[in-house]
């Protein structure tokens, strides 16, 4: 029963979850090593921080994002013929 409940549980969490997932990863790794090396953080240091998080939430976004389109046409692929909406 644990495992099948595992199984729910892995099978309802979706792309956007681990692009979130990503995101905050990157950040607290970020944050946690200016507090632990005393980094001095100036602007363009920031300013070249937030670049790449960004861009790196966008791009696991976009990822996400394909990899959920391809599940659904694979699911609208695997429907009967005879089930179309046009009937």
């Amino acid at each position: 029963m644990w495992a099948a409940g595992w199984q729910n549980a892995v099978t309802q969490i979706g792309p956007n979850f681990v692009c979130i997932g990503n995101t905050m990863k990157r950040i607290s790794v970020i944050v946690s090593s200016i507090i632990i090396f005393h980094t001095p953080v100036q602007p363009v240091n920031a300013l070249g921080a937030a670049l790449a998080i960004s861009w790196q939430h966008s791009f696991t976004h976009s990822e996400a994002v394909k990899i959920e389109n391809a599940a659904v046409g694979e699911s609208l692929r695997s429907l009967p013929e005879s089930s179309s909406l046009a009937d």
